[in-house]
């Protein structure tokens, strides 16, 4: 029985500290990005959000724009068609790298 309110308490305890706070700054104003080309393939993602005028990009690959097809010669040339790519998003949206 000791045992038993022991580890009771300790459960109640822990979740005595757990709390969840909403970090979300007032009057955010968030924007998605897509290209023609994410548009034009239907794929399900942005290709950048926008967060107060801060452009945020992510998950870009060193594929041939306008297609699915990575470019050929190995992660040297994908590693620069992903930044050519970067570039890409950032030019449309007014910014540059």
């Amino acid at each position: 029985m000791k045992k038993l309110i022991l580890l009771l308490l300790i459960i109640t305890s822990s979740c005595v500290g757990t709390r969840t706070y909403n970090y979300t700054v007032p009057n955010t104003q968030i924007d998605y990005y897509t290209s023609e080309n994410t548009k034009k393939f239907d794929f399900p993602f942005s290709d950048a959000t926008i967060v107060n005028n801060v452009i945020y990009v992510a998950g870009q690959v060193g594929n041939i724009p306008g297609t699915n097809e990575i470019v050929p010669g190995g992660i040297k040339e994908e590693t620069k068609q992903t930044m050519k790519n970067i570039e890409a998003v950032l030019t449309s949206l007014g910014s540059s790298m």
